[in-house]
């Protein structure tokens, strides 16, 4: 490789990193199953021609409303959803968003401390209050009143708000409303879904449910899975059928020479007697593509 061009390479890389932690809501680095969520429930930051061949790929005619995604622990479910609902906040006037968990302890716990994090860091950390906007944080109790107000936009007369709700309230706290985006995490009861759906009606929102099922198959889940269409599949390459060995390199997306590389490169070279790890020419993984 070019010292010059890796020269470069690398210091593009540690721009971006820098710009991911000082602002994770607009610069975090995002996987290509994101697109295809973003593309399924009709973002309009996707390019048409793109969500059109994504929704084609997965059978789908058009943009749906409601999505629901599985997924184990530590898979990204949450950070996709609450991207989404900062991204909506801050780009679409006067947006209005819910973020709804199961106590409102493990709201501030998680959802709370999440979407702080992902304010501009012009409004984090500062204490913005006026006639159209507030914005009140504190590790221990979250934001103050269980809601925030980001300053309004493009000529808005009020700006994005985010409110945050517990499946443990009275249902009646979910009626009335015009919602642009709801994020529903974990066990949220069937009954808030087919409420919150005409509660995103007039404002064509959008509705994304994340859920881990350490208890198992919800009521919630059934609604989606039952009677359900295999789209897509991926090739559980480390779970062959037929009882022989895992294909580590296609399961990393990687070819034979790349993950014989990676070893080679976690081995290290001999020198001066010492062993000496070194840098890998080839990546330690490629994900998925879907476009």
């Amino acid at each position: 490789m070019d010292a010059n061009a890796l020269r470069t390479g690398l210091i593009e890389r540690e721009k971006r990193i820098k710009l991911e932690l000082a602002d994770p809501g607009r610069y975090c680095i995002e996987p290509p199953i994101w697109q295809v969520c973003d593309a399924i429930l009709g973002f309009d930051w996707v390019p048409l021609e793109i969500a059109d061949r994504i929704r084609h790929k997965f059978g789908f005619k058009k943009a749906k409303d409601v999505l629901l995604v599985n997924g184990g622990n530590r898979g990204g479910k949450t950070h996709y959803a609450a991207t989404r609902v900062m991204r909506i906040l801050r780009t679409k006037p006067a947006a209005r968003a819910w973020a709804c968990h199961s106590t409102q302890a493990m709201s501030v716990q998680y959802h709370h401390a999440l979407l702080y994090q992902l304010l501009p860091p012009e409004w984090r950390g500062a204490d913005v209050r006026s006639k159209t906007a507030y914005i009140a944080y504190k590790q221990k109790t979250g934001f103050s009143e269980g809601k925030f107000v980001l300053p309004p936009i493009d000529g808005a007369v009020r700006g994005g708000e985010c409110e945050f709700k517990s499946y443990d309230q009275n249902s009646e706290t979910i009626e009335g409303g015009n919602l642009d985006i709801i994020w529903d995490d974990e066990l949220v009861p069937p009954d808030w879904v087919e409420t919150q759906e005409f509660r995103i009606a007039e404002r064509n929102g959008k509705i994304i449910i994340t859920f881990t099922p350490i208890k198992g198959y919800s009521t919630t889940v059934k609604l989606f899975q039952d009677g359900a269409r295999v789209c897509a599949e991926s090739i559980g390459y480390l779970l062959p059928r037929d009882g022989g060995p895992p294909d580590l390199a296609r399961a990393l997306g990687l070819t034979e020479d790349q993950l014989a590389e990676l070893r080679t490169a976690e081995a290290g070279d001999e020198i001066n007697g010492k062993r000496v790890v070194r840098a890998s020419s080839a990546p330690q993984s490629v994900p998925e593509r879907f476009v």
